[in-house]
């Protein structure tokens, strides 16, 4: 674990030049964490997977959907005439951001790669699990607040996770 957290420090580093790299003690928590414990690679693999999958159309589970529209609507994130093209859309266009960074989200057992990137000047985050299917999308009122969560690893940006 702790080699791994190294390296994951370091790439990071490296391929995004950030000054802010993710504590070892955080990665070993998530390894710990996540259900096969995975080394970095396998992780990026799966992700990779998992978005070009949702690249080629978005799956949902059944319902969620419109309850996550009916959602975005209500808090405005969405005008009022929001349709679920409209927000898939935007999903869609983060999602084809190839500098937008890809986190992973450790929630108990489970990991949910998320995709942050710019919308017509707004943050927004996909949310979805290694299954490819669709968990949310929103633009979070303080996105480095959200993101500086413990929970979530970043992995890089997108164009290097589909490498």
């Amino acid at each position: 674990s702790q080699n791994l957290a190294s390296r994951i420090c370091h790439n990071q580093r490296q391929s995004l030049h950030l000054k802010w790299p993710v504590k070892q003690e955080v990665w070993a928590r998530f390894v710990r964490s996540f259900p096969v414990n995975p080394d970095l690679e396998s992780l990026r693999r799966s992700v990779a997977a998992a978005l070009r999958r949702l690249r080629e159309g978005r799956r949902w589970k059944a319902g969620k959907d419109r309850e996550h529209l009916a959602k975005r609507i209500a808090l405005g994130h969405l005008p009022s005439s929001g349709t679920l093209a409209d927000y898939d859309a935007i999903i869609g266009r983060v999602l084809e951001n190839d500098s937008a960074l890809v986190y992973v989200y450790s929630w108990r057992e489970t990991a949910y790669p998320t995709v942050s990137a710019e919308v017509d000047g707004k943050s927004w985050l996909v949310i979805f699990g290694l299954d490819a299917i669709m968990e949310t999308a929103f633009p979070p009122t303080a996105p480095g607040r959200y993101l500086a969560d413990k929970r979530f690893v970043l992995l890089g940006r997108l164009s290097e996770i589909l490498e």
